[in-house]
C-alpha cells in the first residue's frame, strides 16, 4: 500500500504533505526546513489515505498539497510550508542495488559529523527563514 501522510503542529497547521511506503511514512528527514520546523514545533505525522496504486497516491498528494497551500512557491502558502514540488514526482518504489547501498554506506562512514559551529550557522539561518 502507498500512503499519504500530513505533517502538522498546533502552531503551525498541515506544513507538508507526502506520500510513500512504510519507511517513508515512519522516517522524519525531509529537508531543512521541514525538520527546523518538526523540532521546533513538536510535529505530528498522520497518515490520512492509503491506495494501491503509485497514480491514486500521487494524485491525491497533489490534490492536498493545493487544499493546505504547503507548496512553498504557492501564493496561498505561508511560512511554514515545507513541499518544495507541487507533488506526484519523485521515484515511485525505487530501490538501490544491494552493491549501491554498501557503497553508500561506506561513503557516509567515511565522512565526518558536522562540526558545532557548523549546526549552529545551519541553525540560525534556517530561523531566519521562519521570520
Amino acid at each position: 500500500m502507498i500512503h499519504v501522510y500530513l505533517d502538522f503542529s498546533s502552531f503551525t497547521g498541515v506544513f507538508y504533505v507526502g506520500k510513500g511506503v512504510d519507511v517513508r511514512c515512519t522516517t522524519i528527514k525531509r529537508n531543512d526546513k521541514h525538520s527546523f520546523i518538526w523540532r521546533v514545533f513538536s510535529g505530528q505525522r498522520a497518515i490520512v489515505a492509503s491506495f494501491k496504486t503509485h497514480e491514486e497516491a500521487r494524485r491525491y498528494e497533489r490534490m492536498l498539497i493545493a487544499k493546505y497551500g504547503t507548496f512553498v512557491d504557492s501564493m496561498w502558502a505561508d511560512e511554514y510550508a515545507c513541499n518544495f514540488t507541487m507533488g506526484g514526482d519523485g521515484t515511485d518504489g525505487y530501490q538501490h542495488s544491494k552493491a549501491t547501498r554498501k557503497k553508500l554506506s561506506i561513503a557516509r562512514r567515511k565522512r565526518p559529523p558536522a562540526s558545532i559551529e557548523t549546526r549552529q550557522k545551519k541553525e540560525k539561518h534556517l530561523s531566519y527563514e521562519l521570520i
